[in-house]
């Protein structure tokens, strides 16, 4: 019974990714509850953060290095397939870096990008 709970509430879940602003990443899993029950809210009424973790940017370069190997990766509670998390980072950073060259060079860079994910364990 309790495997099928916890199925449940990791499809309500996404996996948020911020650029930490040093080439690696501040990571977030949000659980979105559409009943008001919730009761630990985050920036919106109907989620709650039941993780965070960080890929630095030293971590994120030994995985691009490896990552044609099949293996896979913990971060928290969370495991992730190498291969696929190097493809989706690289794709966000390629967004991050699109996205500041059609910017204002002279706007506050210091702000972090949200980017959401769903949750595919």
């Amino acid at each position: 019974m309790e495997g099928k709970k916890l199925d449940s509430i990791i499809k309500k879940c996404s996996y948020v990714f911020y650029d930490d602003g040093d080439q690696g990443f501040k990571v977030e899993l949000v659980f979105e509850e559409s009943d008001t029950k919730c009761v630990v809210f985050v920036s919106a009424p109907n989620e709650a953060i039941l993780e965070t973790f960080s890929i630095h940017k030293h971590m994120l370069a030994e995985m691009r290095r490896t990552f044609s190997t099949k293996s896979t990766i913990n971060f928290g509670n969370s495991e992730f397939s190498v291969f696929h998390l190097v493809f989706l980072l690289n794709e966000i950073k390629s967004k991050i870096y699109a996205y500041s060259m059609t910017n204002n060079p002279k706007e506050d860079k210091s702000r972090s990008k949200k980017y959401e994910v769903e949750g595919e364990e």
